[in-house]
């Protein structure tokens, strides 16, 4: 009985307790309306943020701990920025524990905030939409509250710079965690987990997305808010693959906190950190691997406040590094290698490295990051045939060879232009193969020093198929031209010396370039183009024997300028067509398909065949000696080009040659009905020219041949035209020969009795035509007729002025009688 009265008590009990549970979520429901609840929050929000608020829903729970559930918050942000919401969340769940109210404490059973969305921002101006949110007051730490479980899932939090354009976004953000405090309230624990899996990095000047990255943080801290000390003693910090451990204590939390903080890592891999630094598809580390391992080690010390950083020291080792470049046969490696920092500087060495089986060394400081100054160190002997697979080089370029390095460099690393580099570099044996080139640089031996950011070329020497050459010189400015484009373009003062150069073997004619050839237009850019390298250049070349477009040439000696792509030849002196050339010469070689040129020219005694057969449809014809003055002007990179736009002007002599087996010849002699010579032997031969429209024009060609006295005017075609007005005087012995205009022959002749021919001449010089222009000879016989007249009249008159006289003398006479 008793049992059974006992258990109808408990029972009692226990349904009294549930009907007040009820009755108080029914009082709960009652009093705390969603109305009341909004009322009483919505402004305490907004006073303590200084910012709009809106509210969907707010509920109170008794079941499961006395609690609030809000549905659906967003704290607005203030005019002037990117977002409408500073910060939102769909649903924030809170409980409390009963039982420790009643001892005024609060205990958090559950605290659970489902996704959330920060939107920070700095705009243009550098004014933010969080700062004065975070900025406090100072004063020591008090946690009122204690909690089991603290959940937030599936956050977000965007951070837009746009005074630096820089987006940071932190994707899936999510945290556990547990809070508890001793009895007294002093003393904190705190331990959880904190995960981002999703990290991304929008940069400036960057091409393309940053793969993500991804964060983790495993901590065990404990708080003595009586000092105001929190200790570390547990902290496992991941990014991507790379661990970290932290320890140590941070006090001053309620001033100005003081940080005693050891960072330390077990040995990572260096595959994983390769692996975790973004990079794009196109990154040339995709064409990287790595192996070995790297350790780091570290200590934060000191206060933070406005102004002051705490000290930071530590180093980072590398162990049997290993770097293997895709198509690269051997791998970099370094035994050893060490990076010491701190606040202010930075240094890094290595030991035993190697690239390619050659030997490396690389010392580096890195001193003052707010205006860092570099200071480094490198000797290699470097196989080049490795280079060029790590580098990346036109199409069809390739290198080989051996190059010593001794390089040391300091300066202000903001100045780059401003950096001071000495040492040495040789080259051993070196190549150099580039499709502009038709045969390879070989055999490149050079001994170069560095100093003040110049280049002294104390010997270099290479060879080029049959060719070769030595250069000496110094290259100025060429570190600061490297490092910042913002300086002038290097000069390189030389000398070039060169037994033999054929430049047809080096820049090989393209169909198109020669002669009567027409190449198909995509084979143009294969054509006679010479390219310079971005710099600047003056001195001396000289050349013993040389051959170029087949003309061969000997003791060629020019001053060489190049001033931003335009190339100046001067004082020029050659041997050439067994005469000698000197002048000047100005070249644009900045558009390679479409080369500008402006030449003076000063030949004498040239071999005028030589020379006209290159330029002009009349070849094997004229031989002799040939004197020339003449400006030439044009454009284009091949001689069918040049033919179409030259341009030039001048004056040429020549004696003591011939013309052999010209068809115009031949055909004039057909025409005049007389055999004229078939080498015609020229004594003297005097002309002012220009080339335009693709025409040289003659202006006053005189000329003494062996069949007559030659004065032409009008012009040839360079593709073989004609348009001549010829004046010919026979020789005394063809002058007896010729009958081709009948009787009007004789009035043909001058004083000396040789006949003078005037003679239109059309066609071509293959197939010429000629046409008699008679007005001379219609002229003579006018004249001659007028004379005779003349003659006729004054013989009568004279006769008549007789005859008068005879009969008034009879008259007379007869009167006297």
């Amino acid at each position: 009985m008793k049992s059974k009265k006992g258990w109808k008590v408990f029972l009692g009990i226990v349904g009294g307790i549930i009907v007040l549970l009820i009755l108080a979520t029914v009082v709960a429901k009652v009093v705390f309306t969603k109305e009341k609840l909004l009322a009483l929050m919505v402004p305490k929000i907004e006073a303590a943020l200084d910012r709009k608020v809106e509210i969907d829903d707010v509920t109170v729970s008794i079941w499961g701990g006395l609690g609030v559930d809000v549905n659906g918050m967003t704290v607005f942000n203030r005019p002037g920025f990117t977002r409408q919401e500073l910060f939102k969340f769909d649903e924030l769940s809170i409980r409390v524990k009963f039982w420790p109210l009643l001892h005024k404490r609060i205990e958090i059973s559950k605290l659970i905030l489902e996704n959330p969305e920060i939107n920070l921002e700095t705009t243009r101006q550098g004014v933010s939409n969080f700062e004065d949110i975070i900025r406090g007051e100072g004063g020591a730490i008090i946690i009122p509250a204690s909690f089991d479980q603290l959940e937030i899932a599936n956050g977000q939090i965007t951070y837009l710079d746009d005074k630096n354009q820089k987006t940071v976004i932190l994707r899936k953000f999510e945290q556990k965690a547990r809070l508890s405090l001793d009895e007294k309230g002093e003393n904190a624990e705190i331990a959880g987990t904190i995960t981002i899996p999703e990290i991304e990095l929008i940069l400036p000047n960057y091409t393309g997305k940053l793969p993500p990255l991804t964060l983790s943080l495993e901590h065990l801290l404990t708080l003595d808010m009586a000092r105001q000390v929190l200790e570390i003693k547990d902290m496992k910090l991941g990014i991507a693959e790379i661990q970290m451990e932290v320890k140590g204590q941070v006090g001053g939390l309620d001033k100005s906190p003081i940080l005693n903080l050891t960072v330390q890592s077990d040995k990572i891999p260096l595959e994983e950190v390769l692996a975790s630094v973004p990079k794009e598809e196109s990154s040339p580390l995709n064409q990287l691997s790595t192996s070995g391992s790297m350790t780091v080690t570290a200590s934060v010390k000191g206060e933070i406040k406005e102004g002051v950083s705490p000290e930071i020291e530590g180093k980072v080792t590398l162990e049997n590094a290993r770097i293997d470049f895709a198509r690269v046969p051997k791998p970099f490696l370094m035994p050893y290698g060490e990076v010491n920092f701190n606040n202010r500087s930075l240094s890094f060495f290595s030991s035993g490295a190697q690239l390619g089986g050659t030997p490396m060394q690389v010392k580096l400081v890195l001193e003052d990051f707010s205006d860092p100054s570099l200071s480094s160190e490198i000797s290699a002997k470097l196989n080049l045939g490795i280079v060029q697979e790590m580098v990346s080089l036109p199409q069809g370029m390739g290198l080989a060879g051996s190059a010593d390095l001794n390089v040391k460099a300091y300066g202000k690393v903001k100045k780059p232009d401003k950096m001071v580099l000495s040492g040495r570099v040789g080259l051993q044996k070196a190549e150099i193969a580039s499709p502009g080139l038709g045969v390879p640089i070989r055999n490149l031996d050079a001994d170069m020093a560095l100093k003040d950011g110049n280049v002294q070329i104390s010997q270099m020497s290479l060879s080029m198929g049959k060719s070769s050459l030595n250069l000496q010189g110094k290259l100025y400015g060429i570190l600061p031209y490297l490092l910042s484009q913002k300086t002038q373009p290097p000069l390189l003062s030389f000398n070039v010396n060169s037994p033999f150069m054929d430049f047809d073997e080096i820049l090989p004619a393209s169909e198109e370039t020669q002669v009567g050839k027409q190449a198909p237009k995509s084979e143009a850019a294969a054509s006679d183009s010479i390219l310079l390298p971005g710099i600047n250049a003056s001195g001396q070349v000289s050349i013993q024997r040389g051959k170029f477009r087949g003309v061969e040439f000997t003791d060629f000696s020019s001053k060489v300028e190049v001033t931003d792509g335009v190339l100046k030849l001067g004082n020029i002196v050659s041997n050439i067509y067994t005469g000698t050339v000197g002048g000047a010469v100005e070249t644009d070689l900045r558009q390679p398909d479409h080369i500008k040129f402006d030449m003076n020219l000063t030949a004498n005694q040239i071999e005028a065949n030589d020379f006209l057969s290159r330029f002009t449809a009349v070849d094997d014809r004229l031989f002799g000696k040939l004197n020339l003055t003449a400006t030439f002007a044009g454009e284009g990179n091949n001689v069918q080009d040049i033919r179409k736009t030259l341009l030039a002007k001048g004056t040429a002599s020549f004696s003591d040659g011939k013309l052999v087996n010209l068809p115009l010849l031949d055909s004039l002699s057909s025409f005049l009905g007389i055999r004229m010579a078939t080498e015609q032997n020229v004594r003297t031969l005097w002309n002012t020219f220009r080339i335009e429209n693709g025409r040289v024009y003659f202006d006053d060609l005189t000329a003494s041949v062996k069949d007559g006295d030659v004065q032409l005017t009008g012009w040839l075609g360079l593709d073989g035209s004609l348009d001549y007005k010829l004046t010919l005087v026979l020789s005394p012995e063809l002058s007896t020969k010729f009958s081709a205009l009948g009787d009007l022959s004789n009035y043909l002749k001058n004083d000396e009795g040789r006949v003078v021919l005037d003679i239109g001449v059309g066609g071509r010089t293959t197939r010429p035509n000629f046409t008699f222009d008679t007005s001379r000879a219609e002229k003579k016989l006018q004249d001659q007729l007028k004379t005779k007249v003349n003659e006729k009249r004054k013989e009568l008159k004279d006769q008549a002025k007789e005859t008068a006289q005879d009969l008034l003398q009879q008259l007379l006479k007869k009167k006297k009688k």
